[in-house]
């Protein structure tokens, strides 16, 4: 059984992907450690189970201005390596699991790296993309080279890749990363949840 840290700028249990992996995780003896943001109303601390979240502080609702989606991960980065650090001295992590957006959280797990600890970047979005859409024709395109950079960098810093889709696996194979170090995990269905259909046959059919 091991102890392992979940990074990611978003809510738990909101956000499904982070849940449906903490989950398997904790289904396959695991304890997992969430360090996430805050909703208003949530408490700074609570179990699901063999799942913890830490939320390290209050989100934000707006999500439209790119400046402030800046500020605010910045500064949640530094808070969650903080509370990686302080958590780890008494949990004893095994495996530090950080889930972009943005890039530069998986940098969070930096001590961690300096003992040898394994480092995973989920690659929810692929940020250069998402970067490109929603700054064509305006001033901020100018920053795409950093944005470039940085993806470079986390994908660099990281042991081991996992994204979304075939697609973006190609993308990042196509600027530089090794091919065995990205693996595909799809955001797929929870078949506990929902079921597959028996197949449709000539007799079932009226």
């Amino acid at each position: 059984m091991a102890r392992i840290a979940m990074v990611v700028f978003s809510y738990y249990p909101a956000d499904p992907r982070v849940r449906r992996e903490a989950e398997v995780l904790e289904r396959a003896g695991h304890n997992v450690d969430v360090l996430c943001l805050r909703k208003k109303g949530e408490k700074n601390e609570e179990s699901f189970g063999g799942v913890k979240a830490y939320r390290v502080m209050s989100g934000s609702e707006n999500k439209e201005s790119l400046f402030k989606y800046f500020a605010l991960s910045s500064f949640f980065a530094a808070a969650a390596l903080v509370k990686l650090v302080a958590l780890s001295l008494k949990n004893r992590h095994q495996l530090i699991q950080v889930h972009n957006m943005p890039d530069f959280l998986v940098f969070t797990a930096f001590f961690h790296k300096l003992r040898g600890i394994p480092v995973l970047l989920d690659l929810h979005d692929l940020t250069v993309e998402l970067f490109e859409s929603k700054t064509k024709g305006k001033p901020l395109g100018a920053m795409l080279g950093v944005v470039k950079a940085v993806e470079k960098l986390s994908c660099q810093f990281a042991d081991q890749l996992i994204t979304t889709s075939a697609g973006f696996r190609n993308r990042l194979i196509e600027r530089g990363v090794m091919p065995e170090k990205v693996t595909l995990v799809l955001n797929s269905a929870d078949d506990r949840v929902f079921k597959t259909p028996p197949p449709r046959t000539w007799k079932n059919i009226k």
